[in-house]
């Protein structure tokens, strides 16, 4: 092979393994950042804050404020049962 050929084939060869350490690492970078916004949607969909009208077991009703994920956890607290006020 002459000087000429070598030369030539030389930004080839760059080319070629720049690329072969470039798509690993935008991969492995791609899967890093999707990765975050895979996790909070594991998180349950609480809605929108509503009113609600809860009972509590000795029989009293109050009126709360706050999503379904808080409104569970005051159920759970208070051993209330819950369901959204009429308007």
């Amino acid at each position: 092979m002459s000087p000429t050929t070598v030369r030539s084939r030389l930004p080839w060869a760059v080319a070629g393994a720049l690329t072969s350490v470039a798509i690993p690492c935008c991969i492995a970078l791609g899967a890093l950042w999707i990765r975050p916004a895979i996790a909070a949607h594991r998180e349950p969909l609480c809605g929108p804050t509503r009113t609600w009208t809860c009972t509590l077991r000795n029989g009293d009703t109050t009126t709360q404020i706050g999503t379904i994920c808080e409104i569970q956890k005051y159920e759970k607290k208070k051993h209330a049962t819950c369901e959204p006020a009429t308007q």
